[in-house]
């Protein structure tokens, strides 16, 4: 009894264009890999917060403890004004990480200060030296603000 043999073969066209989609895809990721690709800050992007301290801002950084409480420290002084204990301050907490992953995603070091300032209508917003955002809060209604208004004179 004879046995049918199948022998699958693909055609020649396809395994070049194989062949060159590959090799193309291997290009493209080297030459991107080289590139100065967003080291540069969009055109779409916020402009820089200006470096000069403003009437009433504060410098702070935040800093995550073991226990999962959050510090707040005044970067000027250097030292610890206030704590946000686990389960409070949810929209602080939300804000502070949001612009912190914004921050790292853009290369910026974890560790550098947020203003907090007054702007020129009276409300509070809360901006990132690095990246140039600026977020005010007064949007989000007087419950959400109390935290950061605490914030302005605490440790004084």
């Amino acid at each position: 009894m004879a046995r049918f043999q199948y022998r699958a073969r693909i055609p020649t066209p396809i395994l070049i264009g194989a062949g060159f989609m590959a090799v193309t895809a291997m290009v493209f990721a080297s030459v991107s890999k080289r590139l100065p690709a967003g080291t540069e800050r969009p055109a779409w992007a916020p402009a820089p917060i200006s470096a000069a301290v403003e009437e009433e801002s504060r410098d702070l950084r935040f800093e995550d403890r073991p226990d999962g409480s959050v510090a707040v420290i005044d970067a000027d002084q250097n030292r610890a004004i206030a704590t946000f204990e686990p389960g409070t301050n949810g929209f602080a907490r939300v804000v502070l990480r949001g612009m912190a992953k914004e921050r790292i995603g853009m290369g910026g070091n974890e560790s550098q200060a947020f203003r907090l300032r007054r702007t020129e209508e009276g409300g509070l917003a809360l901006g990132d030296l690095e990246t140039g955002r600026e977020i005010h809060l007064t949007a989000f209604g007087e419950a959400s603000l109390a935290a950061f208004e605490h914030l302005m004179t605490a440790g004084q």
